[in-house]
């Protein structure tokens, strides 16, 4: 699983200079739910993001982060001049599935995506078959790990492939 990484001031002296930084890591595995709510909100976002949508990008990178740290020392500890291009790039880390490793990513990439919201209906499609064929709720889905859910879905393609002889049908060959 492959991680993101956000630094934080978390100490500034009188003047207003950092003396102390803190880098937080985000968890190994990520909700699919998280992922789904990402893409949502990337889908939803048209141009510069409103006063409403930066903090719902901030309550979104607070949670990716599994609340390591608050809103307020998020506000605090991101400079000024990047700040928005770090919550943006945060967001898109986890949306756009790069904290899967590759190996299960490379089936993900033959899936072309000309937008957001076609990948939020691919992921809606998902869902819904998951819910169809295991006979889960949509709850438990959402909750799965995000690798896990890839992970599933490249294991059901590798079934469905066709094989000439019984011991290709076992893997065995």
């Amino acid at each position: 699983m492959k991680s993101n990484t956000i630094e934080l001031v978390t100490e500034v002296d009188s003047e207003g200079t950092p003396i102390r930084r803190e880098t937080f890591v985000t968890r190994p595995t990520i909700k699919f739910s998280l992922v789904y709510e990402c893409v949502s909100f990337l889908s939803s976002l048209k141009d510069n993001p409103t006063n409403n949508e930066l903090h719902q990008m901030m309550d979104l990178v607070v949670r990716i982060y599994d609340e390591q740290f608050s809103k307020n020392l998020l506000i605090d500890g991101l400079p000024s001049h990047s700040a928005v291009f770090e919550l943006y790039e945060q967001i898109t880390f986890v949306a756009s599935g790069k904290h899967i490793d590759e190996e299960i990513a490379d089936d993900a990439k033959s899936t072309t995506v000309n937008s957001w919201e076609d990948y939020k209906n691919n992921l809606k499609a998902t869902i819904q078959d998951m819910t169809k064929e295991g006979n889960q709720s949509v709850n438990t889905v959402l909750d799965m790990p995000f690798y896990f859910v890839f992970d599933e879905l490249n294991g059901e393609a590798k079934k469905k492939e066709e094989s000439s002889s019984m011991l290709g049908a076992f893997g065995v060959e």
